[in-house]
């Protein structure tokens, strides 16, 4: 940490494999007025409400704000290659529960897929760290823009 910065930090796991968020809704009419409802699939309710369960009160830091940005690593433990690499749900959950303020203050997120088909082994490992700086940029954000055009460079040179 430089002068003038606090870090804070959240590291979960949770069980399953979450939906995808698009393939995650339903949608359907009104009972009454006929209207479209656009509502989550029982899926993706199921596994909210498990991963709710799952966090403990500890965790619940709400963290991130216009001035505390919030980096996320998630690395997603999925049964096949078939399913889309997404985090969108997990997301609003850790907001829901309260882990994050609001899942907007997420200035990166890093995500990474891992195959494992044992039952049961499916789910999110997720870390979020909050930096509380002066600067109007954090400096992991600086760093990550300093490295980057040097790792594409090198990237498209291989191409």
């Amino acid at each position: 940490n430089s002068e003038g910065t606090r870090m804070r930090s959240v590291a979960l796991w949770l069980s399953g494999q979450p939906p995808r968020k698009s393939n995650a809704r339903v949608v359907y009419r009104h009972p009454t007025q006929g209207y479209p409802i656009i509502a989550k699939s029982e899926k993706a309710r199921e596994w909210e409400e498990a991963a709710l369960q799952e966090i403990p009160e500890e965790a619940k830091l709400k963290l991130g704000s216009l001035t505390k940005p919030v980096l996320a690593i998630f690395i997603v433990v999925l049964r096949n290659m078939r399913a889309d690499l997404s985090v969108e749900l997990v997301t609003d959950t850790l907001q829901r529960a309260g882990v994050l303020a609001d899942d907007r203050y997420i200035w990166v997120v890093q995500m990474c897929r891992c195959i494992d088909k044992t039952p049961g082994h499916q789910g999110v490992a997720c870390l979020l760290i909050e930096e509380d700086t002066t600067e109007d940029v954090p400096i992991w954000v600086q760093e990550l823009a300093y490295d980057m055009p040097s790792a594409v460079t090198e990237h498209l040179k291989g191409l």
